[in-house]
């Protein structure tokens, strides 16, 4: 009776995970370009932005022009055409003219050019600026480009920015590859130099780690920015579906099934069967929506990296001190666990 239970509740964990937790539309159209704009301004404060313009030109004469005008952070926009702005820089997502509507009318646009023409016109509180026309604004669709805005008193200056850094809680592979090559060596040798236990049991102890940190980066990366200042709306989605799956997984991982250790043998390669594919059809469910505006909103930054930093700790102490059948201490697991995250915070800093 018991191992149908524990069973049963495996499965409705699973169902859970696999469950989105709103509805998305499909998008089946091509992907909008993103531009983004980090505003310099010289000689005053930060003016907020009324209207943004951007003039598509077919030459660097601007022979034929095509404009798109939006309203910063309007929520009655064309479709995935939105522009936001906070402080002092926008993100513009949006169909290029070539694409566009009307704007393919335009003969100076035909033969679908990698690059465009363009200059922008910005209404801000304190008045209405014009730049120069400036040559290099992608034209293909799903394209990112980041530019820079220098404001003077009456014109805008152009240019690309080369150290453009998103303002939005994000992360790449090289950190989570760093925290694989650190942690569970590092753990492994707490380890040893903390209980000394036979090679096999320390190679062991590098294993769990090692699942554990397969696990914990991904899951809590992706549910910590839901909540933090400046994220996209899809992540509201996406973070806690990941954490879930995550849970789903560790669940059985660790389940103290009743029976014999085939039947557990059999829930964790159940679990490894399951986590890409769960993984894969959330990550296409929520990427493939049509909710890619930012939301300004949410915790700090700072706070949201605390959390995520705690978290990492508790969880992977936890997950190894119930992998290993409470072999390892659940102090030492804890205490391990700070100090690997530590190390790989670090060396972080150093090499990132």
């Amino acid at each position: 009776m018991k191992r149908t239970f524990k069973l049963a509740v495996v499965a409705a964990i699973l169902l859970i995970a696999f469950t989105p937790l709103s509805s998305a539309s499909a998008n089946s159209a091509p992907p909008p370009s993103e531009y983004w704009f980090t505003f310099d301004f010289q000689n005053s404060a930060p003016s907020s932005i009324d209207k943004f313009t951007l003039i598509f030109c077919s030459d660097n004469e601007c022979t034929h022009s095509a404009e798109i005008t939006q309203i910063p952070n309007s929520t009655d926009m064309p479709y995935e055409n939105r522009l936001y702005c906070y402080d002092d820089w926008c993100k513009w997502s949006m169909f290029t003219p070539i694409e566009y509507g009307s704007s393919v009318d335009l003969p100076g646009f035909q033969g679908y050019p990698e690059k465009l023409f363009f200059k922008a016109n910005i209404q801000f509180s304190d008045g209405e600026r014009t730049s120069a026309i400036f040559d290099g604004i992608p034209a293909r669709m799903g394209d990112e480009a980041h530019f820079k805005i220098i404001v003077d008193d009456q014109t805008l200056l152009l240019s690309i920015d080369e150290d453009f850094s998103s303002p939005i809680l994000t992360t790449t592979a090289y950190p989570y590859f760093l925290s694989l090559l650190v942690e569970p060596i590092f753990f492994a040798l707490l380890v040893w130099l903390w209980l000394r236990p036979k090679f096999r049991e320390t190679l062991s102890s590098y294993g769990m780690s090692l699942i554990a940190n397969l696990i914990s980066w991904p899951m809590v990366w992706s549910f910590f920015p839901s909540i933090a200042l400046y994220h996209y709306k899809r992540d509201v989605i996406f973070g806690p579906v990941i954490l879930l799956i995550g849970m789903a997984f560790s669940f059985l991982m660790i389940a103290p099934i009743n029976g014999t250790k085939t039947d557990r043998t059999i829930l964790r390669i159940l679990a490894f069967i399951l986590l890409p594919v769960a993984c894969f059809l959330s990550f296409g469910l929520v990427y493939g929506s049509t909710q890619s505006e930012i939301v300004n909103g949410g915790l700090p930054v700072p706070l949201a990296f605390a959390l995520i930093e705690i978290s990492a700790v508790l969880y992977e102490g936890t997950f190894v001190y119930f992998l290993s059948d409470k072999k390892i201490p659940w102090r030492q697991a804890m205490a391990v666990s700070l100090l690997t995250n530590a190390a790989s915070f670090g060396l972080g800093f150093v090499f990132l």
